[in-house]
């Protein structure tokens, strides 16, 4: 079964926009619950990763 669908793209310029939305934003406000739901054992790496 093929489904063929008219996908959405941002354009390759708004990249940096969403990059510095994970990394200043998302990544730091959200990190901890979105893993504490899904696989604790990465949390102990989280402090180093966000520094």
């Amino acid at each position: 079964m093929v489904f063929q669908v008219r996908a959405k793209k941002y354009p390759n310029t708004m990249l940096h926009l969403f990059i510095n939305f994970v990394d200043n934003d998302w990544l730091p406000k959200h990190t901890e619950d979105y893993f504490k739901e899904r696989d604790a054992h990465p949390l102990r790496f989280l402090a180093k990763v966000l520094s």
